[in-house]
């Protein structure tokens, strides 16, 4: 019997000190916001003749209609329809622009 008392104890301090912390930490806070994008991943539609330049801290792109060019560190990629690229941590600058007449659309993770 005692043991549960104690579970129950620390579970409401536990309880209580979550609730609190997240009632001073609210959802406005920029560097929340930010946290959270980096989370979720983006769509991003591209029309013919319009360029992208990818996040330094994307690791991935996933290519989900559309055919792209995508140049990284000097290295040409074309990625079609359902593809999935794997960005090196050291790839400075990335450009993926539009290949075809049809509009890309494309995750980025």
């Amino acid at each position: 019997m005692s043991s549960r008392l104690v579970k129950s104890f620390h579970l409401s301090a536990l309880s209580s000190y979550l609730v609190s912390a997240l009632q001073s930490f609210k959802a406005d806070n920029p560097l929340f916001n930010r946290k959270l994008k980096s989370l979720v991943p983006a769509q991003v539609i591209l029309e013919k003749g319009k360029v992208f330049r990818v996040p330094f801290r994307c690791r991935e792109l996933h290519l989900l209609s559309g055919m792209a060019w995508l140049t990284v560190n000097g290295e040409d990629i074309i990625l079609k329809s359902g593809e999935t690229v794997s960005l090196p941590s050291n790839k400075g600058w990335s450009i993926l622009s539009v290949l075809g007449n049809m509009p890309v659309t494309l995750e980025v993770l």
